[in-house]
């Protein structure tokens, strides 16, 4: 997690575009004025924060140097010598990084200026300050590299759910390669007890499947013949064969892992800003030391002038240079939450959604999959020109290539079968109001009121509250088929949850009909409810509540991701649910459930909402302690001691206030 903490800040610090960079920082281009090397280009060095010996072991030498230093009498050479080894053994790792810098062409601001407060505090005869600032400077490095491998230990979690190899079925039995080689239509053999390599259908065998390291929750299912199965689920009791639907690449499991570990390199608004406050931090600091060193003296008085004393607080504030105590500290509680978020099978696109979610006051929800189970079931049958049987046929013919929830459940109670497809011509699907279609030759019409309505054909309303689908044949109006979606267990509780968390605004949108929705959304406590909305129309209601949304707000849509992707995309933030077999949701979604519990949507929140408050502690915390310290050392006050524990107090603070994001929930 370290590597790829820096690797990003890299990355998100504009790489690429023209400037001098300190650290974490960037300033306008100066290669201007650096002509007598003209080849030398000014890059961000970025270096590794890990706990590794070779990394160790010379800040215990400097530790061992300096306090044997300290019982060495006064006076002779000795004790400067050992302050000066004390002082080198310190110095090892940042000396090799300035070093390595300047051989890849980068500027590593940070060493030098804490290499200069050194040398500075050794030249002014402070013996003991010297190896003591360096030391305490490493210390807070390792304070920050023992956080961030404490923070990868999520991502370890997830490292250990991927798969190393797959059974590949051949003609010469089954053959041991990577997943990542296996192409789409292969046969795979799994056993028990082990992961499934790859996302595919079960074409042999029977077993019972565990599906929660990608879910989050218990989810165990039976799998048979036709079962689909995905990379990361493992293989409880049973051998069976699986043909291979996906790539590796493209699984649930591999975008899961990928967007916990490299988070799409999309930055939170609060990231944007502690940057650019950075960005000119360290080159203000080191402005300052040198106006209390050189411009500040001459303007005193002779009598009261002190050279000395006035170079011993520069290098103090010197000390306070670096801005990584900020820069890490936010990147680690925003991947710690997408971390947290992937353990509950949530794939999170990026650091933005996080706080995004944090922000969101109104949440709207479409009806269809998300506070119903979007899974129709047949009712009453009310035809008026034929039999029952030959309505229920026509209409599940006409919607032979439609796979929209409801199709699915006419053709299911019409015992479709791919051979009544190839008397179906010309079939149309006509988003939000139903399809048309050419069967055997005869022009028929299935959805509801508005598609009725659009071709000039008289429906008959149901008498009974409910969902209806019209038929017609021909322009002759055939009767109506009445439908049913169950609502969602625990719905209610998910959208209480979320109210509880400042949710301030909640709205259902649907194509259903009025009479449906109304009383489902009084059900749900919804504050607005929009039904028999076309897709445009669904846009037009997501683009109405943006634009009368207060400033810093943000608007969540959640959806099922099949039908209502461009809505996904449309808002401020897109979330999905059952997003494991869905590609669509998954792709267009910036936060994809891959379970099917909308009781994760609060879980979610409340995972964002910490990391936020711990985003906005740390900037304080840094921030004012900074700010604070800096006055401090400028006006003599602070000392070389002190402000060296105290740089690392607010390090060692700031830190491990970012690492509480793990235990969040």
């Amino acid at each position: 997690m370290a590597r790829h903490l820096a690797q990003d800040s890299g990355k998100h610090t504009g790489a690429g575009k023209p400037g001098l960079s300190f650290g974490s920082a960037r300033l306008p281009d100066l290669r201007g004025l650096l002509r007598p090397w003209p080849r030398f280009r000014f890059k961000k060095a970025v270096y590794v924060r890990d706990f590794s010996r070779p990394v160790v072991f010379p800040v215990l030498a400097a530790a061992v140097l300096l306090a044997l230093a300290l019982f060495i009498p006064r006076g002779g050479w000795i004790r400067p010598v050992v302050f000066a080894l004390s002082a080198c053994a310190a110095a090892y790792t940042p000396v090799l990084r300035v070093i390595s810098s300047f051989a890849h062409r980068r500027f590593p601001a940070e060493e030098l200026v804490a290499l200069a407060a050194a040398v500075l505090l050794f030249a002014l005869g402070r013996y003991a300050a010297a190896p003591l600032a360096l030391l305490l400077w490493r210390l807070s490095e390792l304070v920050e590299a023992y956080v961030l491998m404490g923070g990868s230990g999520a991502l370890e979690t997830l490292r250990s759910q991927m798969p190393v190899k797959a059974h590949l079925e051949t003609v010469d039995g089954p053959r041991d390669t990577a997943p990542e080689g296996v192409e789409v239509g292969a046969l795979v053999r799994v056993y028990p007890r082990e992961i499934f390599p790859l996302d595919g259908v079960v074409v042999e065998g029977r077993t019972t499947a565990d599906f929660s390291p990608l879910t989050g929750g218990s989810d165990m299912r039976t799998l048979s013949r036709g079962a689909q199965v995905s990379a990361g689920c493992v293989n409880k009791d049973g051998e069976v064969i699986v043909q291979v639907t996906r790539l590796f690449v493209d699984s649930a499991l591999a975008e899961l892992l990928d967007r916990a570990e490299y988070a799409d390199g999309r930055r939170s608004e609060l990231e944007e800003l502690t940057s650019r406050i950075a960005a000119w931090y360290l080159p203000g600091v080191v402005l300052l030391a040198l106006l209390l060193a050189l411009a500040v003296p001459p303007m005193l008085k002779e009598e009261s002038r002190n050279w000395l004393e006035w170079l011993n607080r520069a290098a103090v504030v010197l000390l306070l240079a670096s801005p990584s105590a900020l820069s890490l500290s936010l990147p680690l509680a925003y991947r710690g939450a997408i971390q947290r978020c992937a353990s509950r099978g949530i794939v999170v696109k990026g650091e933005d959604c996080v706080e995004d979610f944090a922000r969101t006051k109104t949440m709207v929800f479409a009806k269809t999959g998300i506070i119903t189970e979007g899974v129709y079931r047949i009712g009453e049958l009310c035809p008026e020109q034929v039999d029952a049987a030959m309505l229920l046929a026509v209409a599940a013919a006409a919607e032979s290539y439609s796979q929209h929830p409801i199709a699915m459940a006419l053709k299911e109670a019409a015992g479709w079968t791919k051979k009544t497809a190839e008397n179906v011509e010309q079939s149309e699907e006509k988003p939000g109001k139903g399809v048309s279609a050419f069967v055997e030759g005869r022009f028929v019409l299935v959805g509801n009121a508005a598609l009725m309505e659009e071709h000039s054909i008289l429906c008959t309303m149901p008498k009974r509250s409910g969902s209806a689908i019209h038929v017609a044949v021909n322009n002759v109006y055939w009767g109506y088929i009445m439908i049913a979606d169950k609502t969602r267990e625990r719905a209610f509780d998910a959208l209480e949850g979320l109210r509880l968390q400042g949710v301030g605004n909640t709205v259902m949108l649907t194509g259903d009909v009025l009479s449906v929705s109304r009383p489902l959304a009084s059900a749900m406590n919804f504050d607005m409810v929009k039904a028999e909305l076309p897709p445009e129309g669904k846009r037009s209601a997501i683009e109405y509540l943006m634009d009368s949304m207060g400033s810093g707000e943000r608007l969540a849509f959640v959806g099922d991701g099949i039908h209502d992707a461009p809505l996904l995309e449309k808002a401020d933030l897109g979330i999905t649910l059952n997003a494991l077999h869905r590609a669509q949701g998954l792709s267009a979604a910036d936060m994809a459930i891959l379970g099917d519990d909308i009781m994760t949507l609060p879980a979610l929140m409340r995972i964002c909402q910490s990391a936020y408050r711990i985003a906005w502690i740390n900037v304080g915390l840094v921030g004012g302690m900074k700010l604070l310290l800096l006055i401090l050392a400028a006006s003599g006050v602070l000392s070389v001691a002190v402000a060296a524990i105290a740089e690392l107090i607010v390090t060692a603070l700031a830190m491990f206030n970012a690492l509480r994001i793990y235990g969040a929930e």
